[in-house]
């Protein structure tokens, strides 16, 4: 349960699949917690929509089945315990030019705790009593850059900035926390491209907190983080794209003393796109946690349903 980077990077959200002729992946990205946050990089080489807005409104589930300690053996959670996430991001992507896009995502995340909570450094703790509440998470302004243009398999390379603003609550009761309690600076690159019926992407980012959070660090911190996703998708049929996405971080966050800690995880999220118009596309995927690289974080079983738009 980890800051993406996509922190969200970041972010997904996320872990897609190209929604054929709508080409609907501008906002996606590394998947690293609860809060899920896209990165605005990915999909670089589809910024041929000038003066267009790109509209995501993406829904998330997830359920924590384990808890990966620093050894990388993973537990589970409590025995009659539940720990749960319902996440409503609206994305909105400007393409300013060929070249440029300026985006920006908003979550609103919903927890529900019973008998146990996340905390920090992908641990799972006994509660007595149940935790359910629902606020606003870190919000993700991000701009992204086409540096040189792909043709057909040769990608294309763009570059990404971003900033997560600390607008979710850090304090409180378990399930009222939704946020890191700092700010993030975020950069990367991608890679994008495609040949016939198949196409890929991959994504390469660095997250640096600006501060470290104050008191107990939430669930939300991974101090500072490489993430990194890598997409790939084939065209069913014109309405129809299959993908499957690998995204995951390594973080490395302060501990009193001076001492810290490493944190990693590992997401695999297959998913189907299916178009309408090329103005208009859902994306269905589930995700899990294969663990291998997985320290000090936490298992999830998670599902999306993700409705693309793009205005004029």
């Amino acid at each position: 349960m980890r800051r993406l980077v996509s922190g969200l990077a970041l972010a997904c959200a996320v872990s897609v699949a190209w929604a054929g002729p709508a080409s609907a992946c501008g906002t996606c990205g590394c998947s690293v917690n609860l809060s899920e946050v896209g990165a605005l990089g990915s999909g670089t080489n589809l910024y041929q929509r000038t003066s267009r807005f790109l509209l995501q409104q993406d829904v998330a589930y997830r359920s924590v089945n384990g808890s990966f300690n620093d050894g990388g053996a993973l537990r589970g959670i409590p025995v009659d315990s539940s720990v749960q996430a319902l996440q409503a991001t609206f994305g909105l992507a400007y393409y300013a030019t060929p070249e440029l896009l300026f985006g920006i995502q908003a979550p609103v995340v919903g927890n529900a705790y019973s008998g146990a909570a996340p905390s920090s450094f992908g641990t799972v703790e006994l509660r007595e009593a149940t935790s359910q509440a629902a606020g606003l998470g870190d919000l993700a302004l991000q701009v992204a850059y086409r540096a040189i243009a792909g043709d057909g398999p040769i990608p294309a390379l763009g570059l990404w900035l971003g900033v997560l603003a600390p607008s979710g609550r850090a304090t409180g009761v378990d399930a009222e926390v939704t946020g890191a309690g700092v700010w993030n600076g975020q950069a990367g690159f991608t890679a994008t491209g495609a040949s016939g019926d198949l196409s890929y992407e991959a994504s390469l980012g660095y997250q640096r907190p600006f501060g470290t959070p104050s008191g107990v660090a939430t669930n939300f911190f991974i101090g500072d983080a490489v993430v990194a996703q890598g997409t790939l998708g084939y065209q069913l049929d014109p309405v129809w794209k299959a993908g499957v996405t690998l995204s995951g971080y390594r973080g490395l966050a302060p501990l009193s003393g001076g001492s810290s800690i490493t944190m990693s995880n590992l997401k695999v999220i297959p998913a189907l796109t299916y178009a309408f118009s090329p103005d208009h596309a859902l994306r269905l995927g589930v995700g899990f946690t294969p663990g291998y690289v997985a320290y000090n974080a936490l298992s999830d079983l998670s599902c999306y349903v993700t409705f693309f738009q793009y205005i004029d």
